[in-house]
């Protein structure tokens, strides 16, 4: 990936119940845990990766399995295997102050997700939270019809996304991905 110019890498951590995931990672999370996947193994393959590459490493997990793991064992064991950064993605940003301070205190970075309907308010706390970068969430064809039917064209589609990163922007001056 690094010689492909991949700029970062996320790694997503397997759970039982991946809610927010569509059918084909819900099956790849089904076979990864059904032949023993644990946090625990994956960190071990994470720390075999950093010797092979530079580029960051962002594990992407649910809160869930990090707390099972332990903050304080976890941000010790994924700074030691090489990990820059996490995107909890169902760690709001009202819940986030006590893993935030382990996870820091190690220094690595947190990630959290922008959403086409993120307020402005939002967007300053997700801000206010995020280090490293915020992810911008991708959205699917339907909702985009849902979310934004008066538009129509490509043309005005870039439009009103340009406009949706300069409002993240406005409380963000680092690096926006999607």
């Amino acid at each position: 990936l690094e010689a492909s110019g991949a700029d970062l890498i996320e790694l997503g951590v397997p759970f039982s119940d991946p809610l927010a995931d569509g059918p084909v990672i819900q099956r790849d999370t089904e076979r990864a845990l059904a032949q023993g996947f644990t946090l625990e193994k994956g960190l071990a393959l994470v720390a075999d990766l950093r010797r092979q590459t530079q580029v960051p490493l962002l594990l992407f997990s649910y809160y869930n399995p990090l707390f099972s793991f332990g903050f304080d064992r976890l941000a010790e064991t994924a700074k030691h295997c090489g990990i820059d950064g996490f995107l909890i993605t169902d760690l709001s940003v009202e819940e986030a102050e006590g893993p935030l301070q382990v996870l820091r205190g190690a220094g690595l970075d947190s990630v959290f997700l922008a959403a086409p309907t993120s307020t402005k308010e939002r967007i300053r706390k997700i801000a206010a939270y995020s280090s490293g970068f915020i992810y911008a969430c991708s959205f699917t064809q339907c909702e985009i019809c849902t979310k934004m039917q008066h538009y129509t064209g490509d043309e005005e589609m870039d439009k009103w996304l340009e406009k949706w990163v300069d409002e993240i922007m406005e409380n963000w001056n680092d690096e926006v991905i999607s």
